[in-house]
């Protein structure tokens, strides 16, 4: 079984998948992991394909490369914005997922709450999606 995991690229999101990957693979499934390049020596150690994916997200992070916060003057109301910092996240890698899986379809995508792109992947390609 091939399965796809697409994931956001934070710890929060990479950690509890890592053991879960390594079972799969461990089991004999094949699996290809989408998420930013940071998490590259984390992901493969899984024996899981890495594939990279830019970051709308980390390109418009409010900080510098000081990691001093930028005054832009407005104050941000967390839960207002944080779906739409999701959905900008899907759409900045959407096309890159979309073209790997279409050349190697997986059965099944994975990925968590905020893995918006692991959804509309699977309705483009009609295929299931497993949440975790």
């Amino acid at each position: 079984m091939h399965l796809a995991i697409v994931s956001l690229g934070a710890f929060g999101h990479i950690n509890p998948t890592l053991s879960l990957t390594t079972e799969l693979v461990n089991a004999g499934h094949r699996v290809t992991y989408f998420t930013t390049e940071d998490f590259r020596k984390v992901i493969e150690p899984t024996g899981a394909k890495f594939v990279p994916m830019k970051s709308w997200m980390a390109e418009n992070d409010k900080h510098n490369e000081s990691k001093e916060e930028k005054n832009d003057g407005q104050e941000d109301n967390v839960a207002a914005v944080v779906p739409f910092l999701f959905l900008n996240e899907a759409g900045a890698f959407i096309e890159d997922v979309l073209s790997v899986l279409r050349e190697d379809r997986p059965d099944a995508i994975l990925h968590d709450f905020a893995g918006i792109a692991g959804t509309m992947a699977a309705d483009i390609l009609g295929i299931p999606i497993a949440l975790h």
